[in-house]
């Protein structure tokens, strides 16, 4: 009887202790009784120590890294150093409020610059970060947090009843496992800054592994502020908010489910809701309130639809994350959470475990991308996994074995290949290499550069073909301003005005035809072999550029061939001369540059767009307008409502000089619509007339327009038959020297 009581009054005392742990999300802050950390333990001097070691060798590792580069830099490899310059600038020359109302801005943009925040007091203090300074601030800002983040989490994973010498252990294993990561560094090395991003998701993995009994309110608005921190910094961290809320709600309905001895599951499920309101809370505040410009590019732009170019089939990408990671890491981590699982069930391994299946699940298998920043998202589970390795006996003889595996890799990342001394056989089982960046061909683009300088007229705008780490525009974008100081003292090629680009397409799903900027250019330099940096199939727009020019490459050819090909082709580039000279990149491709006579007839340019139209089987680039310019004195804009502004604007780097002769003027509707209504908003006496192009026959017929007049507005209703591949509708308008007039451009049923 007495045992019986007992055990009633000690299922009664479970009973308030469970209730009182689910009431406290609501009453903890109030009545300020937190309980002590999982990873918790007193801080020693040593501790100290070790961070400032941490610090030195993060700060020499990527200081000697980048010595060893030789480099023109583009695309993500130089946009972060240059958001840095360009926020240090605008608080420099408008003061601090604007430079972070400009800083909070740029979040409509595709890259914002929040992360230059933590930054900024350097690049201001010394005028600047170059890009090895850059380099080094991430290591030392955002590599050493991440990695005793990384720690917190390992040493939580050890178990509430561990003493808090193994909590320490576990807790340097871990961030020391993180320190020598490939995947740790491949982001850092080369200037990404995700690796904030990766420390703020993370960080709040460890504050819900780091609960104790207790889940606070201030933890769980600090966890949904992480989150939204996260994907603030990097887009690409919206997967890592999501696996977390897929972990968080399995995690929760387990504790109020799983135990069948405890009693009141209504109040356990009042609880685990209120825990899911406030961190989802404080998620949804921090973003409103400093992305909201974020967060309405990410409702109303399909960002799936726009890179699905870049989405790799799942076999070949998991082959490339293994290659990347290192298999033998993969596996030991493997067999690592399989020792965790079964020498030590502690609370909080089953949530990072599925956190990690879910975050690696989505990736492979819905994103299907892959870049080295990518590679953080698969950092906990090999760090975890590593540090389970330590729980089985031998301890001291494993940690080592690891750390020397891990040195192992990260030779093997930043040895080139032909320089490694490791052993053939071994390569593929380590991280693949990533040496510092380095041109063969440094000089002979430094000429290459310095030609299409002297060649170039002041005002005349330069587009540059292919799409790859060898030849792109935005990297003779970024090398040109710097071009002065790789030339000779006195060099008179210094002093000539820097190059105007116009922006030359890449991808297929996100980009345009390369039609518009073409005929804007006065100058087109291209490699004599195709260059692209993803599968030719997903960059046809690179290579209708090629082919204009007689590029005859088998992937060209392949991929743009047509009835029509050659014949446009001889249409197209009649109206450029080939320069003599040619220059030889590292590859053996040569680079050519093109200077344009004449202009680009409209009749050529309609015929040229419909072959483009041809070669993507009429399936338009995801950032194609349904209006296109057929001449250099036409501007595109789209407004809302599937509205067009067609605005006439003069020739790039025209004289004051007023023209005395009327201008042609062509533009092209390449939509679904069976009419299109164009609407001058004043009086103008520009004459329009269009034409059907049936590009497979080559004949053109005109199409009847139908003129009114409506409060002194100009309007005229163009009927036409369903655009079709090979059938092309173009406008055609001569207006008066001197005038110029904006277009309303709008489609019917």
């Amino acid at each position: 009887m007495v045992c019986t009581l007992q055990r009633r009054q000690a299922k009664k005392s479970r009973s308030r202790r469970v209730s009182s742990d689910d009431s406290a999300v609501e009453g903890a802050a109030a009545t300020g009784t937190l309980s002590r950390s999982r990873s918790s333990f007193s801080w020693l001097p040593i501790d100290t120590v070790f961070i400032l070691l941490f610090v030195v060798v993060a700060f020499l590792f990527a200081r000697s890294y980048m010595a060893a580069e030789r480099f023109f830099y583009f695309w993500d490899f130089a946009a972060y150093t240059g958001y840095l310059d360009q926020a240090a600038a605008t608080i420099r020359d408008a003061g601090l409020r604007q430079g972070l109302a400009a800083i909070y801005k740029s979040t409509a943009e595709e890259y914002n610059q929040y992360f230059t925040l933590p930054l900024l007091p350097f690049a201001l203090l010394t005028g600047g970060l170059t890009r090895v300074r850059f380099v080094e601030a991430l290591a030392v800002l955002f590599v050493v947090p991440l990695c005793l983040v990384v720690g917190s989490i390992t040493a939580c994973l050890s178990g509430a009843g561990t003493d808090a010498r193994h909590k320490r252990v576990q807790f340097w294993l871990g961030a020391l496992f993180c320190l020598l990561l490939p995947a740790t560094w491949a982001a850092v090395l080369r200037a990404y800054p995700d690796v904030f991003a990766c420390f703020f998701a993370l960080l709040a993995v460890s504050l819900y592994c780091n609960r104790g009994t207790t889940f606070s309110v201030r933890r769980a608005v600090c966890i949904g502020a992480c989150l939204s921190v996260a994907m603030l910094l990097r887009r690409h961290f919206t997967y890592p908010a999501l696996a977390f809320y897929g972990a968080f709600v399995i995690d929760q309905a387990l504790a109020v489910w799983g135990d069948p001895e405890r009693s009141g599951w209504p109040a356990r499920l009042r609880g685990a809701v209120s825990r899911g309101v406030l961190v989802f809370g404080g998620h949804a505040v921090v973003l409103l309130v400093f992305g909201f410009l974020f967060v309405r590019n990410l409702l109303v732009n399909n960002y799936y639809g726009l890179y699905t170019s870049y989405m790799t089939p799942i076999p070949l990408l998991t082959q490339i994350i293994g290659d990347s990671l290192g298999w033998s890491l993969c596996g030991l981590a493997g067999l690592g959470w399989i020792a965790m699982f079964v020498v030590r069930r502690q609370t909080g391994l089953f949530f990072v475990f599925l956190y990690c299946v879910l975050l690696g699940g989505a990736w492979i298998l819905v994103v299907r991308q892959m870049g080295q920043h990518y590679l953080l998202h698969f950092l906990l589970f090999l760090v975890v996994g590593l540090t389970g390795l330590t729980l089985l006996p031998g301890r001291s003889v494993i940690a080592g074995g690891v750390v020397a595996l891990l040195a192992l890799n990260m030779l093997s990342m930043t040895l080139p290949p032909d320089r490694s001394p490791i052993p053939l056989f071994l390569r593929p089982m380590l991280a693949s290499s990533r040496p510092p960046l380095y041109r063969k061909d440094y000089a002979e683009m430094t000429r290459f550069m310095t030609t299409l300088r002297t060649v170039t007229a002041p005002g005349h705008m330069v587009f540059v073909g292919g799409s790859s780490e060898r030849m792109n525009d935005d990297l003779v974008r970024h090398a040109d301003p710097g071009l002065p100081g790789l030339l000779p003292a006195g060099s008179p090629v210094a002093v000539l005005p820097a190059l105007r680009f116009v922006a030359s397409p890449h991808v297929d799903s996100r980009d345009r035809y390369p039609l518009e900027p073409l005929l804007e250019s006065s100058i087109v330099t291209l490699p004599d072999r195709a260059e692209t940096h993803l599968d030719p199939k997903q960059q046809k727009v690179v290579l209708m550029t090629g082919r204009l020019f007689g590029e005859v490459s088998p992937v060209t050819r392949k991929e743009t061939d047509t009835p029509q090909s050659e014949e446009i082709s001889d249409l197209f580039r009649r109206d450029f001369v080939s320069s003599p000279e040619s220059f030889a990149m590292e590859n053996g491709t040569r680079l050519r540059i093109y200077r344009r006579v004449r202009p680009t007839p409209i009749s050529i340019a309609a015929r040229t767009l419909a072959w483009m139209r041809d070669v993507m089987g009429g399936k338009d680039p995801g950032g194609q307008n349904d209006w296109v310019s057929l001449t250099p004195l036409v501007r595109v804009e789209p407004q809302s409502g599937g509205r067009y502004l067609i605005i006439s604007q003069p020739p790039a780097g025209a004289s004051d000089t007023k023209p005395t002769t009327p201008a042609a003027l062509g533009f092209a509707y390449i939509g679904d619509s069976r009419s299109v209504r164009i609407t001058a908003p004043k009086t103008t006496s520009a004459t329009l007339k269009a034409f059907v192009l049936d590009a497979k026959r080559g004949t053109t017929q005109p199409v009847p327009v139908r003129v009114t007049s409506e409060s002194l507005n100009t309007v005229s209703v163009i009927k036409a038959t369903p655009t079709q591949t090979s059938r092309l509708l173009y406008i055609v308008s001569s207006l008066p020297a001197g005038q110029s007039v904006t277009w309303e451009c709008t489609s019917g049923p």
